[in-house]
């Protein structure tokens, strides 16, 4: 199949079209010439969408081949294989074809797409670049794409061309007799009024009845798409499967090969009688003999929500070492995943105990992986790294077939980016107003900015990821999306556990909950257009958060690598955030409630429309208590994210869109033989750190901070293969339990943003390994080229600074420890203001708030006392002695 696309100047005209139909949005910008929606963008969009449906058929690589040819005035066979293989032709490649692999970058989609999506005005982009001239030439265009089907790789294949054009033009008598006398089969499409549409004598129309095929007019170019992929051959009018007594209609493809889904048919060998009639009036009939295994097969897709990441042991992992060298273990499959524990019916045994037992009659098919995100599912494979080598985990919708019985899908939050998220508000005071990314212009974009953007490009991709799934599947497929936990708690009732949420206040929260509520409502808002289910968990988790003494969600992980040298996968977890055992059990609940039609959790509308409010079965808040509040975000970002989008300028929303997230984990330095280590860094300890993610050869900043200050700031250089490995000194931490670090890197294609996290301490115990193998620096304040000092460096607006740092106070104050090193001495603390009185550990006020033109945060207009339950006397018991009060009085400086 040879696509000719038309590239001629007016195919620029139109724009603001909905060329991939999940609304309109950037996403429609294919070929990324700025301008969003225009007739270009609508063809490749149809090509890339075709091409997409066409590697989905099971003979896909042995049988197809696709190519592509640009035309204006003159034409050119696009090469799609920049490096073709001995005997292979660069013109023409399998659907799926892609380039894959370390430095490789983009080119990981099918290689015709990336032609495609290379197509501008009078151009070719990929892989050899070339210039057309101005004009519409018909002639030129079949010339060319004749001659690519005279390549000996398509020798005897069946040869189809289609046209898109929206422009008129004549194409000469010679032209149509080639047509006729190769044989090829050429169907075309009419763009846009201006194309003249089908008309009997234009020249779309005589190619199409040359080709012996149909020209299609498409008025609307945003309908191209839908035009293209449900296209046929214009001389088959049906296939018919009977099978027994009953006969089914046969779903035929743009290249006329058939599917049918047949029911009711006992298990065992049988034969379909297949019937394919033409508009000639004449048939042909085949025998088709085929076997019917009674299979319930189960799908579980989607990222680390799904795999099981967390929950140890994971697939193929070494007992003795816990690492492993497969796909499965480096994606972080676990058996004790919420699939393993999903029920046919919602009862029963689960469906992976019986794909175990009876293997013939039930197919249990783990395919999430780790740190996928959307375009891992349909577009992108995604790639894993194990002691030296890279492992490709396919598009996971290859998975499906459509005898899949059940598809569960987990997907997102790594393209929201949850956990970068909550781990910048753990840095940061108010942090939905401060700067989290820059846009080309060096304009701050704002997380609250960030986050609304960045959900509202997320909605339509997330609808196209349903819609592939779909029309992967049967029509009797059960397709179950998940949302996921709010992560934190809202109510400042009973006391609140770990340090996770030590390092954010009522409003932060409240906020945080508020875009687990968006985009859940934009995943059941996407799923009710595709006739997706969803299993709605929020509930299930409240009370059970990462502030919550009962927690079934893990807290930020702040465990150090032993060694750097290893591979990310084998020796860290990445259960920041991500469900326990309990967790899980949450998750299968639900799932299985919803199979069996006893509902799935919240109704999204319902947090949604009002975030601030605590879902059924949370725990109440103190009365005396300003909730953790924070008005609810534009319902417009799941119904109409067009709207919310031109609300800003296209350099925020490209700045937003192009944001990706590094990892980054610190380590331990050396150590003296049979020495323990303490995961907790300790002032002055040289700390060794490993990240990856950034822009080859990028400048890296990192940022220290420690108690919502930035305590220092250093820069280091990204490797060839975006990674950094350096060194920071931990600063004075002034009691403080928790150390955060921030990595940017920022080039002419976006940033990269990572962060770690380490607990600090003071314990003797933890300062004489670092002191003994001569990691401290205590009291030196010079550090090498790349490394961090401990002195505090001014923050940009919003942040503290040490003058601005707030003091002890109350009874807690005089078991605070001051501040040591070479940080600057916090000021005396001014008298509290009489509504802002804390007279013992556990009380905490509050200040600060929002910036200009936001809601208030309601701390920033309050400060009220907050009383735990638990007193000094039990805080002392569960926290161990002095640290409990110095994390008290930590507690009440970050309030």
């Amino acid at each position: 199949m040879q696509f000719v696309v038309d590239v001629s100047s007016s195919t620029w005209w139109s724009v603001g079209m909905d060329c991939d139909g999940d609304g309109t949005s950037a996403g429609d910008d294919l070929n990324a010439d700025g301008r969003r929606g225009d007739v270009l963008d609508c063809e490749i969009a149809a090509v890339g969408a075709l091409n997409a449906d066409l590697r989905a058929q099971p003979a896909a690589a042995t049988g197809v081949r696709v190519g592509l040819t640009a035309f204006a005035g003159t034409a050119v066979v696009a090469t799609v294989d920049p490096d073709p293989d001995l005997g292979a032709s660069p013109y023409w490649v399998t659907p799926g074809a892609t380039a894959t692999g370390p430095g490789t970058g983009t080119d990981v989609i099918p290689r015709l797409t990336t032609v495609a999506s290379s197509l501008r005005v009078d151009s070719v982009g990929q892989y050899v670049g070339a210039r057309l001239t101005g004009g519409t030439s018909f002639d030129a265009a079949i010339t060319r794409a004749a001659e690519a089907f005279g390549d000996p790789a398509v020798a005897g294949a069946r040869q189809v061309v289609l046209v898109l054009s929206d422009g008129q033009g004549p194409v000469s008598p010679a032209t149509l007799d080639r047509v006729a006398a190769l044989g090829l089969q050429v169907r075309t499409f009419a763009i846009g009024l201006g194309s003249g549409g089908c008309a009997a004598r234009s020249a779309l129309a005589s190619l199409a009845a040359a080709g012996g095929d149909v020209c299609t007019s498409v008025s609307n170019p945003a309908g191209l798409r839908s035009a293209l992929t449900s296209s046929t051959p214009a001389a088959v009018l049906g296939v018919d499967v009977t099978v027994g007594s009953s006969t089914t209609a046969a779903t035929v493809d743009a290249l006329g090969s058939w599917s049918a889904t047949v029911r009711d048919v006992a298990h065992g060998p049988a034969t379909a009688t297949v019937t394919a009639r033409y508009v000639d009036g004449s048939t042909s009939v085949q025998q088709v003999p085929f076997t019917v295994g009674e299979v319930f097969r189960y799908v579980a897709m989607g990222d680390s929500y799904a795999s099981g990441e967390g929950v140890r042991p994971y697939l193929d992992q070494d007992p003795t070492t816990g690492t492993g060298r497969t796909e499965a273990f480096l994606c972080h499959r676990s058996a004790r995943g919420w699939p393993a524990l999903v029920r046919r019916d919602g009862t029963g045994d689960t469906i992976a105990d019986q794909a175990a037992d009876d293997p013939d009659r039930t197919a249990f098919g783990l395919v999430a992986c780790s740190g996928a995100r959307m375009v891992n599912l349909d577009t992108v494979p995604q790639l894993k790294e194990g002691f030296g080598k890279w492992l490709t985990n396919p598009p996971q919708v290859q998975a499906l077939t459509p005898d899949t019985d059940l598809v569960t899908l987990s997907i997102g939050g790594n393209d929201i980016g949850f956990a970068p998220i909550i781990s910048h508000c753990m840095q940061k005071i108010a942090c939905y107003d401060d700067a989290f990314v820059t846009d080309a212009l060096g304009r701050d974009i704002t997380l609250r900015d960030w986050s609304t953007i960045r959900m509202a490009l997320v909605g339509s991709e997330l609808g196209g990821i349903y819609r592939d799934v779909r029309n992967r599947t049967g029509p009797d497929t059960r397709v179950i999306a998940l949302t996921y936990p709010r992560l934190v708690s809202g109510s400042w009732a009973g006391p609140v556990f770990g340090n996770t949420c030590l390092a954010l206040g009522p409003g932060e929260r409240g906020w945080l909950r508020a875009q687990a509520d968006t985009f859940a409502d934009i995943v059941h808002h996407q799923a009710r257009r595709r006739h997706v289910e969803v299993a709605d968990v929020r509930d299930a988790f409240e009370g059970h958060l990462v502030c919550d003494l009962d927690n079934h969600v893990y807290p930020v992980e702040t465990t150090r690598m032993s060694d750097l040298d290893q591979d990310f996968g084998h020796v860290v977890s990445a259960a920041s955030f991500h469900p326990t055992s309990q967790g899980v059990a949450h998750y299968a609940r639900i799932v299985n409630e919803t199979l069996a039609g006893q509902g799935s959790g919240a109704d999204a509308s319902a947090d949604v429309l009002d975030p601030a409010s605590d879902a059924a079965g949370a725990r109440t808040a103190d009365p005396a208590e300003p909730p953790a509040t924070e008005p609810p975000g534009d319902p417009r970002i799941a119904t109409d994210p067009a709207a919310v989008l031109a609300r800003y300028p296209q350099e925020t929303i490209d700045a937003v869109a192009a944001t990706t997230f590094a990892e980054v984990r610190l380590g331990h330095g050396p150590s003296s033989p049979g020495t323990p280590r303490c995961d907790a860094v300790v002032p002055g300890e040289r700390v060794p750190y490993r990240g990856e993610g950034f822009a080859p050869g990028s400048a890296v900043t990192a940022q220290v901070h420690v108690d919502g200050r930035v305590m220092s700031t250093a820069t280091t250089t990204a490797d060839d293969d975006g990674r950094v490995r350096d060194e920071l000194v931990t600063p004075a931490v002034d009691g403080s339990p928790l150390l955060s670090v921030r990595f940017t890197s920022t080039t002419r294609t976006g940033t990269a943003v990572g962060y770690a996290h380490a607990e600090t301490t003071d314990d003797p115990a933890c300062v004489a390994p670092v002191v003994g193998v001569g990691r401290a620096t205590a009291g030196d304040t010079t550090a090498a080229p790349g490394e961090h000092t401990g002195n505090p460096a001014p923050g940009p607006a919003g942040e503290r600074s040490p003058s601005q740092a707030p003091a002890t106070g109350g009874s807690a104050g005089a078991d605070a420890p001051t501040p040591t090193g070479s940080a600057a001495p916090t000021p005396p603390a001014p008298a509290p203001a009489p509504d802002a009185t804390s007279t013992g550990p556990g009380h905490r006020t509050g200040t600060g708030g929002p910036g200009p033109g936001a809601a208030p945060d309601p701390l920033a207009t309050t400060a009220t006392t907050r009383t735990s339950p638990l007193g000094a006397a039990g805080a002392a018991t569960l926290l161990a002695g002095a640290a409990a009060l110095a994390l008290v009085a930590w507690r009440r400086r970050r309030a």
